[in-house]
């Protein structure tokens, strides 16, 4: 059997579009324009190329005009300086030759007045001669009585001189005795003085000992048999009684007893010391002999 479709389907027909005459005519129109603003710009161009040129030019013809006018200038600037400098050289000349004529009057009545003054001078000078000739013999004369006079007091003045100097040396003898003798006291003072203060900080650490001791003890603790133990000790303190150093010089023999008593010296730091300032340089290290017994 033969089907018979009944859908219809149109053809589709593709029309291309032609631009309308008005178009063409507008296209054209902007073509023209375009050429014409072209122009104009190239016009403009050419015109400032030779409005350019002509300003150039005129520059040109200005910088000429100017550089004439700098060599004309120049020429009569040095026209009138040639001529200043021969009325300057003319003037000079004039002023020279009535410097010369002047000097000359000047000289000649110079040269009269000095020999003048010369010969015044010479009159002068003998006058002057004679009366330094009189004045040094009346000097000559007072010099030989003033020589005189001081020979005589030279000669006293030695006499006193050596009387003093007799006195001087025996006043420094006696100065020196004195000295010797303040100096001996002086020293004698110092040694007792010293003596004194060793006394009073020997007295002064001694009496502190005990309280070291029981201190130290009351901070020893050892396990074992101390009986008999004796430990010496090098013991170095502050100012303030802090232990700095203990270091062991006799040996009790035992080891352990021996650290035990260190100990018990660091951990009774400060140790009792004496007040006095002045006793600590004699008493910063000590012997100390550990005797629990004791």
């Amino acid at each position: 059997m033969f089907g018979i479709s009944l859908q219809f389907e149109p053809n589709i027909v593709h029309v291309s579009l032609v631009e309308p005459v008005q178009a063409v005519v507008i296209d054209q129109a902007a073509i023209e324009r375009e050429e014409m603003h072209k122009a104009d710009l190239q016009r403009q161009r050419e015109e400032e190329v030779k409005r350019q040129a002509e300003k150039k030019k005129a520059e040109r013809l200005e910088v000429k005009r100017q550089a004439d006018l700098k060599k004309r200038q120049e020429v009569e600037r040095k026209r009138k300086q040639e001529e200043k400098k021969k009325k300057e050289t003319e003037a000079k000349r004039k002023a020279e030759a009535k410097q010369q004529e002047e000097k000359k009057k000047k000289e000649t009545e110079a040269k009269r007045k000095a020999e003048a003054k010369q010969q015044e001078e010479i009159k002068r000078q003998a006058e002057e001669k004679k009366k330094r000739d009189a004045e040094a013999k009346r000097q000559a004369e007072e010099k030989k009585k003033r020589d005189a006079e001081a020979k005589r007091q030279a000669e006293e003045k030695k006499k006193r001189d050596a009387e003093a100097k007799r006195q001087v040396e025996e006043k420094k003898k006696r100065d020196a005795e004195a000295k010797r003798q303040a100096e001996e006291k002086k020293k004698r003072d110092a040694e007792e003085a010293e003596l004194q203060l060793f006394n009073f900080c020997q007295s002064a650490f001694i009496a502190v000992v005990g309280e070291i001791h029981s201190k130290v003890k009351n901070n020893w603790t050892y396990v074992g048999d101390e009986t008999g133990l004796v430990v010496a000790i090098l013991v170095k303190v502050t100012r303030d009684g802090e232990v700095a150093s203990a270091n062991v010089t006799d040996s009790s023999s035992d080891a352990i007893f021996d650290r035990s008593a260190v100990n018990a010296l660091r951990k009774a730091s400060p140790l009792p010391f004496p007040d006095d300032p002045r006793c600590y340089e004699q008493n910063k290290e000590f012997g100390f002999n550990f005797n629990p017994d004791g």
